[in-house]
């Protein structure tokens, strides 16, 4: 689930774009399956920006993450962020400045200006486990 707060008008705006924008029929495997590479290729397939912070990059590599996975239909962008952050108990996403961000938890927590309680009571609200989530 992504991590959100109240945002200004532009971050609303990419919220509902990315809950819409449809990813397509997508298919990712060991070889091509890093996740540096899939954010690359989500951005260029949805026009939507995506960055991801220097501390993502590290749990990418030292989860050794990578997407073995093949849709037979199409998911909203919205639910393809949502899978491939609960592949490590450490990673969120969220919108802020118009850009969605792929961080750590703390780091969303910190974007947002919520403490790191706030951030697991929003999350304990949607009833996910934060060690799971």
């Amino acid at each position: 689930m992504p991590i959100v707060n109240a945002s200004d008008p532009a971050d609303e705006a990419v919220r509902a774009q990315v809950r819409q924008v449809q990813v397509g029929k997508l298919a990712y495997t060991e070889e091509n399956g890093k996740y540096e590479e899939v954010v690359k290729n989500l951005s260029q397939i949805t026009g939507v920006q995506i960055i991801t912070t220097p501390e993502a990059r590290g749990i990418f590599e030292t989860d050794n993450l990578k997407l073995n996975i093949e849709l037979v239909a199409s998911m909203t962008l919205e639910n393809f962020l949502n899978h491939m952050v609960r592949q490590s108990p450490n990673l969120a996403w969220t919108v802020k400045n118009g850009v969605v961000v792929i961080g750590n938890k703390s780091q969303a927590a910190k974007l947002l200006g919520i403490s790191r309680a706030a951030l697991y009571e929003k999350i304990a609200v949607l009833g996910l486990d934060v060690h799971a989530a």
